[in-house]
């Protein structure tokens, strides 16, 4: 039923390829086939992956504890309602005091959810 989606995606990602620049920095995705893409990748290496990802569950505690192997301490989450947070709780407890919710921020002061 999604895969109609997936390659209406990857026909777009096609299309734009050569508009891509390759990543500045590292790129995880929630992918057991290829969990991380380096930065500097070019990005025909990797756009299948990207539109794959809609079709495929998505490991994301596997990813952010690639991340935390990696040295990232700092996540931001831009989506409201903090869902992203609550799983960050359950999976490193220094991850989460320092993650910050965007939605919550305003003139760069970090504020309590209305």
């Amino acid at each position: 039923a999604i895969e109609p989606a997936r390659q209406a995606f990857l026909g777009k990602l096609e299309r734009l390829q050569s508009q891509m620049s390759p990543p500045k920095l590292d790129m995880y995705l929630g992918s057991e086939a290829r969990p991380k893409i380096e930065r500097g990748t070019n990005p025909k290496e990797f756009i299948d992956e990207l539109a794959q990802q809609l079709v495929q569950p998505l490991n994301w505690e596997k990813a952010i504890q690639r991340m935390l192997k990696d040295g990232i301490v700092q996540f931001y989450e831009c989506g409201p309602l903090q869902q992203l947070k609550g799983m960050m709780k359950r999976i490193d407890e220094a991850a989460y005091e320092s993650m910050l919710c965007m939605d919550h921020v305003v003139t760069n002061v970090k504020e309590k959810p209305r």
